[in-house]
């Protein structure tokens, strides 16, 4: 896991009571949580496999990446295709269209993150609505 540099937040006898991190930090954490949930997920329906098979299967499944995959395949290219300047995506859409469940989080993360944009060659133009959740939108200039 990356190392995180929040800074702790502490009430009035001097005690710390939360953490404050930037918004990159922040969804890296979440795509890292959403990572280690998968993984855990998996570990407990199947038996033991070998280290090396594990982490092969690790790199081919970040669901993060699954997520920005689908946009780009679903969402990205059919408005190049078509011509369009600008895309919206919704984070709900995205979700049930995957067949996720409880995963807004991560969808948002995964579409809020510079690295989509540099996958997908995409400019983000706006987020509007509320944050992580089923009506968050997300345009891009295309």
């Amino acid at each position: 896991m990356t190392s995180l540099s929040g800074k702790y937040v502490i009430d009035e006898k001097g005690e710390r009571v939360g953490v404050l991190l930037s918004i990159d930090e922040y969804e890296r954490f979440l795509a890292e949580l959403e990572e280690l949930e998968s993984i855990r997920a998996k570990a407990s329906k199947d038996e033991a496999i070998p280290f090396d098979q594990a982490m092969r299967e690790i790199e081919k499944m970040r669901p993060a990446d699954q997520v920005r995959q689908f946009a780009l395949l679903n969402y990205i290219e059919p408005a190049r295709s078509r011509g369009e300047t600008a895309v919206s995506i919704r984070a709900g859409d995205i979700h049930s269209q995957m067949g996720l469940s409880a995963r807004l989080p991560a969808v948002c993360s995964a579409l809020g993150t510079n690295k989509f944009e540099s996958m997908c060659g995409i400019e983000r133009l706006s987020i509007e609505g509320p944050h992580n959740g089923a009506n968050t939108v997300f345009t891009f200039k295309v």
